[in-house]
């Protein structure tokens, strides 16, 4: 009964996390990797690449907890050691590219807005309006666990990759 409610409440609240964060480029900008040939992303692209990003990260916040809940059964206080990622607390790059198939790619990377607090107070932080600049690349960083995610999106066939993190140093 507790496992089917977990589930749901995932699944409600995913629906209610995506409010159009690609929408917003506050939240996000888009890194060209070949400034000559430069891949645009279309409104309605956007919209696919969120619903995604979305269903990832369902994917990854079930898995996680399934896997707490197999490691601690009857630990029932414990049960909050699964990682959970909500959408709202990341700064998004988006890297779009046209793979050696002709097939349009985009490589998402998030960057948890902890890190880019300068001032405010808990429930309303101040960023740094230079995020986009201070973008930290996350596969460089050996460690940041759930402050680095990466999820790899083909537009082309209509699939994503698992999301990813960082480790836990």
């Amino acid at each position: 009964m507790k496992k089917s409610l977990f589930v749901l409440l995932i699944l409600f609240s995913s629906r209610l996390f995506s409010q159009y964060i690609f929408n917003d480029t506050s939240l996000y900008f888009i890194k060209q990797i070949d400034n000559l040939h430069p891949v645009d992303l279309s409104p309605l692209e956007l919209t696919e690449l969120e619903k995604h990003l979305e269903k990832a990260i369902e994917e990854f916040n079930l898995r996680s907890q399934q896997y707490a809940d197999s490691v601690n059964p009857k630990k029932k206080k414990r049960r909050g050691l699964a990682r959970y990622i909500d959408v709202h607390g990341y700064f998004f790059k988006l890297v779009p590219r046209m793979s050696k198939e002709n097939q349009k790619e985009v490589w998402i990377s998030g960057d948890i807005k902890d890190y880019f607090i300068t001032g405010g107070n808990r429930k309303k932080p101040v960023f740094d309006n230079q995020w986009k600049k201070q973008f930290i690349n996350g596969r460089g960083v050996a460690d940041g666990g759930a402050g680095f995610i990466y999820l790899h999106i083909n537009l082309t066939l209509r699939t994503h990759s698992t999301l990813t993190m960082n480790g836990g140093g």
